[in-house]
């Protein structure tokens, strides 16, 4: 199944821990994010994580396609008080074996 790094950020006014209604709002997406990931098939490899002292996340889950994850994200919420990016991820060892065969214009 294709992994997804999710990057997320916002800015301190939006943060749930200096918002009060973006507290009550993250605590309420949380409470759905379980079911909504079964429905899209959307797979967290862990716990988000809080990259400190900044306020951006990161994210590693599998997802059957980009689509499934967008809309994930959607219905949960999280792009209500984030700012979302995401990319397909490959661990080095294979994107070194692919790249082998890569034509090499700089050689």
């Amino acid at each position: 199944m294709p992994r997804y790094a999710v990057l997320g950020d916002h800015p301190p006014t939006a943060c749930p821990g200096s918002s009060k209604s973006a507290q009550l709002f993250a605590e309420d997406m949380m409470g759905k994010l379980a079911a909504t990931a079964e429905k899209f098939g959307v797979n967290f490899e862990g716990p988000p994580l809080h990259l400190d002292p900044s306020h951006r996340t990161l994210a590693l889950a599998e997802a059957p396609n980009a689509e499934a994850l967008r809309d994930f994200i959607y219905e949960v919420g999280l792009n209500q008080f984030n700012n979302l990016d995401f990319y397909l991820v490959t661990p080095i060892p294979e994107m070194v074996a692919k790249s082998a065969e890569w034509p090499k214009p700089f050689a």
